[in-house]
């Protein structure tokens, strides 16, 4: 997934992008349930397909309706690695630490 990012490493934002929203959407998924986590990611595909949108919302609203798609469990081992990269491009999109995410944002 290519992203759009400003000098600093940050996506490039609209004002009155829907990033914030799906950002809070993304890092709240790892702290649910699996059979939960697809509403989230779906929440946060439509907080980016808000007005104005951004560079890079197009493929990461793909990415996060993709991984929603998925089964909750028992995934393909051709789905894992899709997964798994969709995850890292978002984490990066996002700029969440990837594997940190449970374990910084999920109260105990």
């Amino acid at each position: 997934m290519a992203l759009a990012v400003t000098g600093s490493g940050a996506p490039a934002l609209a004002a009155g992008s829907g990033y914030t929203a799906a950002k809070a959407q993304w890092k709240a998924a790892p702290c649910k349930a699996a059979a939960v986590q697809g509403r989230y990611w779906l929440r946060a595909a439509n907080d980016l397909s808000r007005r104005p949108q951004h560079a890079g919302s197009a493929p990461a609203m793909r990415e996060l309706r993709n991984l929603a798609s998925l089964p909750d469990t028992s995934l393909t081992p051709m789905q894992m690695r899709k997964s798994r990269a969709d995850v890292r491009a978002l984490n990066t999109f996002f700029h969440t630490p990837g594997n940190l995410v449970k374990r910084l944002y999920c109260s105990p």
